[in-house]
């Protein structure tokens, strides 16, 4: 998705974030290969973090993308606590788009937290979309054990 991302954006400045457990320099080194295989010169930065507590080292982006990750998350029961330290580190009046399994009530059994940490942040939502409203999803894809659950949420943080 990054490099989905760079080709459509070449000045951005990108950086990936993963966890990828005990196959991080092999990751990021297929990451990094990919990027020269498809000739992509943006400026680029792969870190090995965990999304339930990310540095403040960071720094602040202009926009945040996350697809799929925060239900991933195992070091935290509470798969709010990714979308916050994302939105901590969005600067005012950023962007974020996130997709996740967010109407799975095993990982997000009060939705309505979901949107109180997004206000926490000081972020408001503009479109929320079951996935399966974006794309069309054939079988097995829809099934609720696989992509069935995903939605997307997209918004900004007021100024």
């Amino acid at each position: 998705m990054l490099a989905k991302i760079a080709k459509q954006h070449p000045e951005a400045e990108l950086v990936g974030i993963d966890y990828w457990g005990d196959n991080w320099e092999y990751s990021k080194e297929l990451c990094i290969h990919n990027f020269k295989a498809e000739n992509i010169v943006n400026k680029v930065e792969f870190r090995k973090e965990t999304a339930s507590n990310l540095p403040d080292d960071l720094g602040m982006f202009d926009c945040i993308i996350s697809c799929l990750t925060f239900h991933e998350v195992q070091d935290v029961k509470d798969k709010t606590i990714p979308i916050r330290e994302a939105l901590r580190h969005l600067k005012k009046g950023g962007a974020f788009i996130f997709i996740d399994l967010f109407q799975d009530p095993k990982y997000y059994p009060e939705r309505n937290k979901i949107d109180n940490v997004i206000e926490s942040q000081n972020g408001i939502v503009t479109e929320r979309k079951s996935l399966s409203e974006i794309l069309e999803l054939p079988f097995p894809l829809k099934h609720k054990k696989v992509l069935g659950y995903a939605e997307l949420i997209k918004g900004r943080i007021v100024e």
